[in-house]
């Protein structure tokens, strides 16, 4: 299982969720702090051709079932770190 690429893609939504909590109300500066943080700076951190590949990998290896898991992990994972991230900075 690839836990490295995990890691970095849940704590990477984590990071997205404290920035989307944290941005200004002003549609115009948020646009933009979003665009230079979230896309640029946690985007590059982030990897989903990484999950991509791997996954494709693990389901060559004749190992479907653990690719669809780290699939849906992956996802589940991201998901509550950014609801994580996001609810202690708007808190």
């Amino acid at each position: 299982m690839p836990w490295g690429t995990l890691a970095v893609n849940a704590s990477g939504a984590f990071a997205a969720g404290l920035l989307l909590g944290w941005l200004p109300g002003d549609p115009g500066q948020a646009r933009a702090l979003w665009l230079a943080l979230g896309v640029g700076l946690l985007g590059s951190y982030t990897t989903v051709s990484a999950l991509s590949l791997q996954t494709l990998m693990l389901a060559q290896a004749g190992r479907g079932r653990q690719a669809a898991g780290y699939v849906l992990l992956s996802l589940a994972a991201g998901i509550a770190a950014a609801g994580c991230g996001y609810a202690l900075a708007a808190g």
